[in-house]
């Protein structure tokens, strides 16, 4: 069972920070296979035959595995962000109940576990 202490040791926050960290972090990663797109384009331009078909084409199947990693990053930004966001309200409200409201109902909350 859960305590108003553990409760309050609880940072859920750090769930919204995550989510801002991964989220510079898959536009970095982004921004860096668009430079690798760039590269290999422009590498192409003087580089013809079967080797440089199969460049190409490893490379637009790189692009398509990276979008798809990219996409489930934000997506799992996404659920950080809300969740965290949602935990930390749900948190700020316990707390206002416990310390707020209960006493001035003439009750104290224990913090032990049964």
């Amino acid at each position: 069972m859960t305590t108003i202490s553990y409760v309050r040791a609880c940072n859920p926050q750090t769930m919204v920070t995550f989510a801002d960290d991964l989220t510079t972090k898959n536009d970095h990663f982004s921004y860096q296979v668009e430079q690798m797109n760039r590269s290999v384009d422009t590498s192409m331009d003087m580089w013809k035959g079967d080797a440089a078909t199969a460049a190409s084409a490893r490379s637009l199947s790189q692009e398509v595995a990276s979008n798809h990693l990219s996409s489930t990053i934000v997506d799992l930004a996404d659920v950080y962000n809300t969740y965290g966001g949602q935990l930390d309200g749900f948190r700020g409200a316990l707390i206002g109940i416990v310390d707020n409201d209960v006493p001035h109902a003439g009750m104290t909350v224990d913090d032990e576990e049964t």
